[in-house]
């Protein structure tokens, strides 16, 4: 990801695309290198594989919370 190609192409400043991609690089979903540049983060099968499971168990908990606290008034909005 070329820093002076995307502030051209979204239209905002290069300090902002640098921001942007510090922010996503703490996240790990981009890896910067010194005069490189920044590339997206590339996953393991069993990266995506856990991480969708973890999904699955956080959706299942937040359902049973919904139903345990979910009024009639609620449903009716």
């Amino acid at each position: 990801l070329n820093e002076i190609d995307l502030s051209k192409e979204i239209g905002v400043s290069r300090n902002t695309i640098k921001k942007v991609l510090l922010k996503l690089e703490k996240e790990h979903l981009v890896v910067t290198e010194d005069n490189k540049g920044a590339t997206v983060k590339a996953y393991t099968l069993e990266e995506v594989i856990n991480y969708f499971e973890i999904r699955e168990v956080l959706e299942a908990l937040i359902i049973d919370s919904a139903i345990k606290n979910i009024t009639y008034h609620d449903i009716l909005k």
